[in-house]
C-alpha cells in the first residue's frame, strides 16, 4: 500500500488517499480514501471500532479521479464522511461514521 496523499477535513480528522493496487490486482490505482474519524459506535472484538476513540474507516471508489474530487470535498467542507457511508470497506461499521 501506498499514501499518495494526506490531509486534515476542518474537524482534525486525518483522511489520506491510498493505492492498493500493487497489492491486490481488484484495487484500481489510487481508488481508496481512509479516515481516521472518532468512532460514534462500538463494536464487539479487540480490533473494532469503539465509541470515543480514533479509528481507521477506509471508502471505496470507483478510481483516482473520483477519489480526487470526493478528498478535496472533505477537505473544504463540501462533503461529510457520513455522506460516504455506502462506500465504506466494511458496511457493519456505517453506524460508527
Amino acid at each position: 500500500m501506498k499514501v499518495l496523499k494526506t490531509g486534515a477535513m476542518p474537524d482534525g480528522t486525518k483522511i489520506q488517499i491510498e493505492d492498493w493496487s500493487g497489492d491486490y490486482s481488484f484495487h484500481g490505482f489510487g481508488d481508496v480514501i481512509a479516515c481516521y474519524a472518532i468512532s460514534k459506535a462500538t463494536h464487539d472484538g479487540q480490533y473494532a471500532p469503539k465509541a470515543g476513540v480514533r479509528y481507521r474507516f477506509s471508502f471505496r471508489f470507483s478510481g483516482e479521479a473520483e477519489v480526487v474530487g470526493i478528498f478535496s470535498g472533505l477537505i473544504n467542507r463540501e462533503l461529510e464522511l457520513a455522506t460516504l457511508k455506502d462506500r465504506m470497506d466494511n458496511p457493519k461499521y456505517r453506524d460508527c461514521i
